[in-house]
């Protein structure tokens, strides 16, 4: 409120208004008074002189931080339509359209920003993630490909690889790229159970018992690791065991609902 009446002040007195006029959006926004901060941003847009398209951007901003997704858009597209080039508006179009769903024109606006900049590690992996939403998994296992060749360290890439390997049933492949991940993320528990994972269905039933243990003795509570271990033992006939396990995965995660269809799956084993 005290800023609203200095920036009435300045309104009156200033020459170049449109910082102003932003500023009391600004407020307004924070204020949640949502009809008269879009008025001023319109105000100041109208009495910029210069560089419309970053104040454009920085409208925007306010609205895409606070995820009001579809006003962010409208900006956003001003702002594009003035300035083609600018990085910044193409990837927040990308991110914006991705997150209300909008698949075909987050994968349109990623596309036309890496025509612009093809050495930008995040853009591919924001791709992948939307060519995966498409289906396109030999497309999105590429995207993350570039980005690693970009980035090597980038883990977030190594990770959805691998999953959206396992996730099409490329087993052999996927475990390849979590023991790439396991020499960058040597303490990441969820990454020695999800080899774990890919072994046991590999078979190679030794290879995810010795992964399942190792997550458990990084992290004793991780749930998804005894449930393995119960699998595994279930296999095995050995159905006792496999109700053990089972059961502390589930004392430790009651919600997982595959825990629960394990859990039924070995009490008919032992009738």
């Amino acid at each position: 409120d005290e800023a609203l009446k200095i920036l009435d002040y300045l309104e009156q007195v200033h020459t170049e208004k449109s910082e102003v006029l932003f500023l009391k959006g600004q407020i307004f926004f924070n204020k949640r008074d949502l009809l008269k901060a879009d008025e001023n941003f319109k105000q100041a847009i109208e009495s910029c002189s210069e560089d419309k398209s970053e104040l454009l951007y920085r409208i925007s901003s306010i609205y895409f931080v606070e995820e009001e997704l579809n006003t962010a858009i409208r900006y956003l597209l001003e702002a594009h339509r003035l300035d083609p080039k600018h990085f910044a508006t193409l990837f927040d179009l990308g991110y914006s359209y991705e997150k209300i769903n909008n698949i075909e024109k987050s994968y349109y606006y990623y596309n036309k920003l890496l025509d612009l900049f093809p050495f930008t590690q995040n853009v591919w992996y924001n791709l992948g993630i939307v060519l995966t939403k498409q289906g396109k998994f030999d497309e999105a296992i590429d995207a993350y490909d570039f980005c690693i060749a970009i980035d090597p360290e980038y883990s977030s890439a190594y990770h959805n690889k691998a999953n959206t390997l396992a996730s099409i049933e490329r087993y052999k492949e996927a475990a390849k790229v979590f023991q790439e991940l396991i020499i960058l993320e040597p303490e990441n528990p969820r990454v020695y159970c999800s080899l774990g994972e890919c072994y046991e269905k590999l078979e190679k039933f030794e290879q995810a018992l010795e992964m399942y243990n190792k997550t458990i003795s990084i992290d004793p509570a991780f749930a998804e690791a005894y449930y393995g271990i119960g699998i595994i033992m279930n296999e095995r006939k050995q159905p006792n065991l496999a109700l053990d396990f089972i059961k502390k995965a589930i004392a430790l995660e009651s919600e997982m609902y595959d825990f629960w269809l394990g859990l039924g799956k070995v009490y008919y084993e032992l009738n």
